[in-house]
């Protein structure tokens, strides 16, 4: 039996050179993706929102108040209303049983006398904290969006 001659110039057995280097460049983008995005926590809004999650005044309550940044002493602090959006909105999808009450119905002025005093407690948690000043709300779009919301920017 006659054995075929090796081709001196083929590339040894294994991964394809272009994959290699693929492989190679896409692993370089995911750990710098990785590496930025951790980079870009604040680990002071990290302890503050852990604050708030565990906060026994706020931890029963279905909206969780977050803080999206803190700069130069002020907090911007998620909310389910704003000026432009009022709590009526808020409520009724949260509480479906709110949905044919009317604004003065005692079930739903209840339930915005519970959404004001979390949100005053939210407020108080994040003031308490020694580099913060000032809390700015901020309509929490993505709660909305979550919730098949979809609300003009």
């Amino acid at each position: 039996m006659r054995e075929d001659p090796v081709d001196q110039n083929a590339p040894p057995p294994g991964m394809d050179p272009f994959v290699k280097r693929y492989l190679v460049g896409l692993a370089i983008v995911l750990v710098g993706g990785i590496a930025w995005f951790l980079l870009q926590q604040d680990e002071r809004v990290v302890a503050i929102n852990e604050r708030l999650a565990t906060a026994p005044a706020l931890v029963d309550y279905p909206y969780r108040f977050r803080v999206l940044s803190l700069d130069n002493g002020v907090a911007v602090v998620t909310s389910p209303r704003s000026p432009e959006m009022g709590p009526m909105h808020f409520l009724r999808v949260l509480d479906a049983s709110l949905n044919d009450k009317d604004v003065l119905h005692p079930d739903m002025m209840a339930a915005q006398q519970q959404l004001a005093e979390v949100q005053v407690e939210a407020e108080a948690l994040v003031l308490a904290e020694a580099d913060v000043e000032r809390v700015r709300w901020q309509l929490d779009q993505q709660w909305y969006r979550e919730h098949g919301i979809f609300l003009p920017e």
